[in-house]
């Protein structure tokens, strides 16, 4: 609907310019031929007229070659994880490991009713032991 409308306003524009303009399109005597011979001028032309219906469809040309392939395409999103592969064979035994912290103290014991020991026996005589080192001589007597 836009497009017949700015049609309509387009011709009556153009209507408009060539009566303001007397339909002339001069530039020198008889349109800028040269008249001085004796010539008969070429009458003036219209405007153009308004174009005509749309014509009917002529038949489907033969189909052509097939075109180059086309560029490669951008790369898809990533997919859903598979599903979990089997188990692999047992490894080979790892270095041994360094040493812990060690423990924590454990709690003292309980005495679970036992009475106190007698004293023992005496222990059996040590062996003799070494000589002592020889004194210092004694002062004179008097």
């Amino acid at each position: 609907m836009q497009c017949i409308f700015q049609w309509k306003y387009f011709r009556i524009y153009l209507l408009v310019f060539m009566l303001r303009t007397g339909g002339k399109k001069q530039s020198g005597p008889c349109g800028g031929r040269d008249c001085s011979g004796g010539c008969q001028c070429f009458p003036e032309k219209g405007y153009r007229g308004d174009p005509g219906d749309t014509g009917i469809n002529g038949e489907s040309g033969a189909i052509g070659a097939p075109g180059p392939n086309g560029l490669p395409g951008f790369p898809g999103s990533r997919g859903p994880p598979g599903p979990r592969g089997e188990y692999g064979e047992k490894g080979f035994p790892g270095r041994r490991g360094q040493p812990g912290a060690p423990g924590l103290s454990g709690e003292p014991g309980q005495v679970l009713g036992g009475l106190k020991g007698r004293r023992g026996l005496p222990g059996d005589d040590g062996l003799p032991g070494y000589s002592g080192v020889a004194g210092t001589p004694g002062a004179p007597g008097t």
